[in-house]
């Protein structure tokens, strides 16, 4: 259950940003930037833009190449079907250490299609659940 010796590099990294979550305002998560009225008299865009470290800690993950590629395969076999994000990350604390990776992947992935999604896992304390729970399975070796 706890962190393979491979990945142990890469999870360390990522729970450095641990006081971040504990600590973190809503303004510095993100940030809306409106254009302006385009020439053509379309109506101005709304764009999302996250903050440092949110985008430290999500390139981090990359980077550290510990995300799991087949976290929907792990969610269906290991949580028998239950995909619901929350449901998932309430009950991280008994998730072993590839379904935990496995919400995360979800989690960080999904902001293409769910614009979005990593200000409200930050704000719901989402991605500091889940860092206190890869803390805890760092810690048994």
């Amino acid at each position: 259950m706890s962190v393979p010796s491979e990945k142990r590099a890469g999870v360390a990294e990522i729970l450095t940003y641990i006081p971040f979550f504990e600590e973190v305002e809503e303004d510095q998560i993100s940030r809306v930037v409106t254009e302006e009225l385009a020439e053509d008299g379309t109506m101005p865009v709304e764009t999302l833009m996250y903050r440092s470290p949110l985008l430290g800690f999500v390139e981090d993950a990359y980077v550290a190449n510990i995300l799991e590629p087949k976290y929907l395969e792990i969610i269906n076999d290991q949580a028998m079907g239950e995909i619901e994000l929350e449901v998932l990350v309430y009950g991280i604390e008994q998730a072993d250490y590839m379904l935990t990776m496995a919400v995360l992947t979800c989690i960080i992935v999904q902001e293409k299609v769910a614009p979005g999604i990593w200000g409200m896992a930050t704000k719901e304390g989402w991605f500091l659940k889940i860092l206190n729970h890869l803390q805890d399975l760092y810690d048994e070796e």
